[in-house]
């Protein structure tokens, strides 16, 4: 018994094996499916092979950057996973993180689950609304892969970078006041 493959192949072994072992240390071929042999020709098995690869990074950015933020007005937040496989396989979750270091969930997504094996990036957004006692928070955003219950549980998770968060915090009599003032100029034309 043998295994014919692009990597990692196993020549024919004492014919009283009844279980051979296939082992690579690492793979580059995506798509690799091993295929095992006997002197007599194909077993007709072939083992499906599903290759992991963290991604190379994991980075949070705003569509257009607000300097600061003004409370109650909504912005897009932007995640984007470079260079990950299987993509299907990718969870993203969004957070805050207070000043006080108080970390909130604000949102989780994942792909489709597709037959993609080979790396790919994922782009995945939410809409945030900040809220005055947002000033002085952090946004970042987090990329687990799922490996399986094979694999270490829990399963690895590499976080982004942070965006601090500056709120401009409208006050409405400010507002009210600013109206009121411009009424008075007004009057005396």
């Amino acid at each position: 018994m043998g295994w014919e493959a692009t990597q990692g192949g196993v020549g024919l072994t004492d014919n009283k094996v009844k279980f051979l072992r296939w082992r690579v240390d690492s793979v580059t071929d995506w798509k690799i499916k091993p295929t095992c042999f006997t002197e007599g020709g194909q077993c007709q098995k072939q083992l499906d092979i599903t290759v992991y690869k963290l991604p190379d990074r994991v980075s949070i950015s705003y569509r257009k950057y607000p300097d600061p933020m003004v409370e109650g007005d909504q912005y897009l937040l932007q995640c984007l996973v470079q260079n990950i496989a299987p993509i299907g396989r990718l969870t993203v979750s969004f957070y805050k993180v207070s000043a006080t270091g108080e970390q909130t969930e604000l949102d989780t997504q994942h792909k489709s689950k597709d037959n993609i094996k080979t790396p790919q990036n994922g782009t995945f957004t939410l809409d945030f609304t900040p809220g005055r006692d947002d000033d002085g928070a952090q946004l970042l955003c987090s990329a687990m892969l799922d490996l399986g219950p094979e694999g270490p549980q829990p399963p690895p998770v590499m976080d982004s970078n942070r965006l601090n968060i500056n709120v401009h915090s409208v006050n409405p009599m400010e507002e009210n006041l600013t109206i009121t003032n411009m009424a008075k100029s007004h009057s005396g034309d």
